[in-house]
């Protein structure tokens, strides 16, 4: 995947925390960031695949809801 800021290619990799990720814009749109089942990530904590720019610092993440 190229860098959509600086057309550099991104490097692929995965955003992890132990707690839950989400994205929230009001009460209604909430969306919990993890590529891995609810099994698994009570197990190696909350993981979604994301693409890292080295050039701009910049990081990439597709939702799925």
């Amino acid at each position: 995947m190229n860098c959509p800021y600086c057309g550099n290619e991104m490097i692929q990799g995965k955003v992890c925390s132990n707690e839950a990720l989400w994205w929230k814009q009001d009460a209604v749109d909430n969306i919990c960031l993890n590529d891995e089942g609810s099994f698994l990530s009570k197990i190696n904590g909350y993981r979604i695949t994301a693409f890292k720019c080295g050039n701009c610092k910049k990081i990439i993440i597709d939702t799925k809801k």
